[in-house]
């Protein structure tokens, strides 16, 4: 991982981030891959005359960038959050994508990451999907690393709660809580055998994500993934996120009964 740092005023961060790439490579039972990646990751970082920090994860030839336009008056643990989630991207970027390589998968997507995808007639969907995965992550990484939440960045989590909330809950049906989990892919052995304590989070980091996909098909409907995307991706609108709403609680219900 190589940092640059193209203002003197923001040499502090670089701790920061390096703080915030360990805390994901210790919170991943397997690690290989996001190591590897972090290896061919260049951080570029800049101040930002906007209100809010922000950043960009991109592929950039055969290596990604990240780039972090930081507003220093910002709060610590926002900016901190900021950077958990770029890094969250990170995590989900499939290397095949880096290395333009493509193909197919059983539904006929293509995938750009573990959680986005192209469909066979070309659409994107899935990311508000991977954009709140994001979220839920840095949360996550930012709380181990034991910073406390401002009143700035709660203000700016409402902004996507009832989005988040729905992916929590579809994560949740596929296991623990990761609120309460230690490591991101977390699993444990009994006698010899490997048991995942959370599948959805799990088969994102191992790029199994067809798992779930294939359920959530098979209990919803032929295509149904597909349309709770692309409902999600387009939430700004009440019919789409009720829609949303919905379905986790139809998944929630078909679960149980199963």
């Amino acid at each position: 991982m190589d940092i640059k740092i193209l203002d003197k005023s923001l040499e502090r961060y670089e701790g920061m981030v390096k703080a915030i790439a360990g805390e994901y490579e210790s919170r991943l039972h397997n690690s290989t891959l996001f190591s590897w990646k972090l290896l061919v990751t260049s951080i570029i970082v800049i101040p930002s005359d906007a209100k809010l920090t922000s950043g960009l994860c991109e592929k950039e030839g055969t290596s990604i960038r990240i780039l972090l336009q930081i507003n220093d008056s910002n709060p610590d643990d926002y900016i901190a959050f900021v950077i958990a989630h770029e890094f969250a991207h990170l995590l989900f970027k499939k290397m095949t994508d880096v290395l333009c390589v493509t193909g197919r998968t059983s539904d006929r997507s293509t995938e750009l990451t573990a959680l986005t995808r192209i469909s066979f007639d070309g659409k994107q969907y899935g990311k508000e999907l991977e954009e709140q995965c994001a979220d839920i992550l840095a949360l996550f990484i930012i709380k181990k690393l034991g910073y406390t939440h401002s009143k700035f960045l709660d203000e700016d989590l409402k902004k996507s709660l009832r989005k988040r909330i729905v992916v929590e809950k579809l994560a949740n049906v596929f296991g623990n809580h990761l609120e309460s989990a230690e490591f991101i892919d977390d699993f444990k052995m009994e006698n010899g055998v490997g048991y995942v304590k959370n599948s959805f989070w799990y088969f994102v980091v191992t790029f199994s994500f067809t798992e779930i996909i294939n359920f959530y098909d098979e209990v919803m409907g032929k295509k149904a993934w597909l349309r709770f995307c692309e409902a999600l991706d387009n939430s700004d609108k009440k019919e789409n996120l009720e829609f949303v709403e919905n379905a986790i609680k139809r998944l929630q219900k078909s679960s149980k009964a199963a």
